[in-house]
């Protein structure tokens, strides 16, 4: 009897949890990572306002070969878009806005499971430009608030690799 009662007040205590952490954390979430290259903004631009040019850096296109990608008919700032479709679902890249050589942002659509936005900075200071990438949206709910949580450590491993491809190609 004494074991049904410890499991009843711990299951208790995480159904607690789970209901009221989400309180305690934001609604919205922002993943930042940068790096720099030894290389022109002009020619790191071209890595990220290319979509096309994402298949050679981007992090799941590189690690997904069941992934499907579909351009649409402008590939290159404001307007461009791709689709895609993998092992990690299905979704819409759309380019909103780019200011050569300095940055591009874009909305990610990823159907039922929300929207996130991204938004790429580059600085460019004695021949190396600083890239930065942020990735953000809002919790899709109160209980979508937990997702909020893992998402930093989840975008890490992608980030990281993905902006040292960056600078590998940039700096080729």
């Amino acid at each position: 009897m004494r074991i049904v009662k410890i499991a009843g007040a711990v299951l208790a205590v995480i159904v607690a949890l789970v209901v009221i952490g989400p309180a305690f954390v934001g609604d919205s979430f922002a993943v930042e990572k940068s790096i720099v290259v030894e290389a022109s903004a002009s020619e790191v631009y071209d890595l990220i306002a290319e979509l096309r040019a994402w298949e050679k850096w981007n992090y799941w296109a590189n690690n997904d070969d069941t992934m499907k990608l579909e351009y649409g008919e402008v590939t290159s700032g404001p307007g461009a878009s791709y689709t895609w479709a993998g092992a990690d679902g299905a979704g819409t890249a759309t380019i909103l806005a780019a200011e050569q050589n300095k940055s591009v942002d874009l909305t990610l659509d990823f159907g039922e499971r929300g929207q996130g936005n991204v938004a790429w900075s580059l600085a460019e200071a004695d021949g190396k430009t600083e890239v930065t990438w942020v990735f953000s949206g809002d919790a899709q709910s109160y209980l979508g608030r937990w997702f909020n949580v893992m998402i930093g450590p989840m975008m890490q491993t992608p980030m990281t690799e993905s902006l040292a491809k960056i600078k590998e190609m940039a700096e080729a």
